[in-house]
């Protein structure tokens, strides 16, 4: 492991050193990224060399590209198998060379599998419409698609019309999104910044007539606390760990699922 973290303190040291540069790592990495990457293993697992491999890929700006096959390596008595083979590839570099998958080969003499990094340019039809569970909850909504379906103004066969309006409808509600989810941690922080204000206020003119004070404050509190749950929301989303619960956001590993992602 020592020497393991000194090889990948070198990578991570060149590619703050180098900027903006482009990276392909592949080979034997003799770590895996979480449980499910190993079968067998009689002494356990260790959680903390996983945990440092997920933080140097997220350092490193890379992606663990989806692979076809699941393990790259076996014991010779076959009890025991993982994936420690694989590539790692800089988001630029996918779009560059088309980068489709990596794909585990037929096992040989050798106890580690070859692994293959497949590329080329193939058309997989439109990209998928990608659904924010977080806007259900947010209080304009449902008003907006009711008001966003009533304007658009299509011709022609039913199925028509309603292919049409659901592709005109996906195009506004991802304006509507980076005009209202797009600013939410400036949200989180001015509605912030309002309640200590108005703490403030309260202190200086305690024995007064505060009741204005105390009914804006009310109201600060309750948006800081809906924007912080759709931000929470959004970012348990990106990161696809949909089991973790709320306040587990500023976790290590939350915020590396989302670098990786």
């Amino acid at each position: 492991m020592v020497l393991r973290r000194r090889l990948w303190a070198g990578f991570i040291d060149r590619r703050l050193k180098s900027g903006n540069e482009k990276w392909c790592l592949g080979g034997d990495f003799n770590e895996i990224t979480s449980r499910a990457e190993r079968l067998g293993a009689g002494g356990g697992f260790n959680l903390r060399g996983m945990e440092e491999f997920r933080e140097f890929i997220a350092s490193m700006g890379v992606v663990d590209i989806p692979c076809v096959g699941k393990y790259s390596w076996f014991k010779d008595n076959g009890k025991s198998m993982s994936r420690i083979d694989r590539f790692l590839v800089s988001e630029s570099l996918i779009d560059d060379w088309g980068v489709i998958n990596q794909r585990i080969g037929n096992r040989d003499i050798s106890d580690h599998v070859p692994i293959n990094l497949n590329c080329g340019d193939v058309d997989w039809g439109p990209k998928p419409f990608r659904f924010n569970n977080a806007w259900i909850n947010h209080k304009d909504f449902k008003e907006f698609i009711c008001n966003e379906w009533a304007k658009l103004k299509i011709d022609g066969r039913g199925d028509f019309i309603l292919f049409e309006k659901l592709k005109l409808l996906k195009a506004n509600i991802r304006i509507w999104n980076q005009e209202v989810f797009g600013w939410i941690d400036l949200k989180v922080s001015e509605e912030a910044t309002k309640i200590n204000v108005l703490d403030n206020l309260m202190l200086e003119n305690f024995d007064g007539d505060i009741d204005s004070l105390v009914k804006a404050r009310k109201e600060a509190t309750s948006e800081f606390w809906n924007n912080l749950i759709l931000k929470e929301s959004m970012l348990r989303l990106k990161s696809r760990q949909l089991w973790l619960q709320d306040g587990d956001k500023n976790t290590r590993f939350f915020h590396n699922s989302i670098k990786e992602r």
